[in-house]
């Protein structure tokens, strides 16, 4: 009879544990995704829970998904970067479009961006300030 009661108390237990860890989703924390926009020397930085945007004077760039900090506050974002000149456009004529990677770092209301485009474009790095706005020279 002792066997019973200590077989059923360990089970309860683990019932309650596992129903604890099924309502936590696990050991991990779900993470929110980063949102907010920041502002820095030339460019404009906004995201969302679906993704992001980054302005700057002569072009923009989308980051595809969320932006999840990593418990050093960094992120790595894949996207999509759109080139901008300044003179007549064609309206007709899709914009150029090119792969381009993101990582980051947030600290306090300080964001550091480094802005990679794919296939031998610039590297450019941009340090923001959280919910500062900035004005944009666009391409003439």
């Amino acid at each position: 009879m002792s066997n019973d009661r200590s077989y059923v108390s360990r089970a309860i237990r683990l019932m309650i544990a596992g129903s604890f860890m099924m309502s936590t989703g696990g050991a991990r924390a779900a993470v929110a995704p980063l949102s907010g926009m920041w502002g820095g020397d030339r460019a404009v930085l906004t995201l969302t829970a679906e993704g992001g945007r980054l302005e700057f004077d002569c072009g923009y760039a989308t980051l595809s998904g969320p932006v999840a900090l990593d418990r050093r506050g960094r992120f790595k974002a894949a996207g999509v970067y759109y080139p901008e000149s300044g003179g007549p456009v064609d309206a007709d004529a899709a914009p150029a479009q090119l792969a381009a990677r993101f990582d980051g770092t947030v600290s306090g209301t300080n964001l550091h961006l480094n802005f990679k485009q794919a296939k031998g474009g610039v590297d450019q790095a941009f340090d923001m300030v959280a919910g500062k706005r900035q004005k944009l020279i666009r391409c003439l």
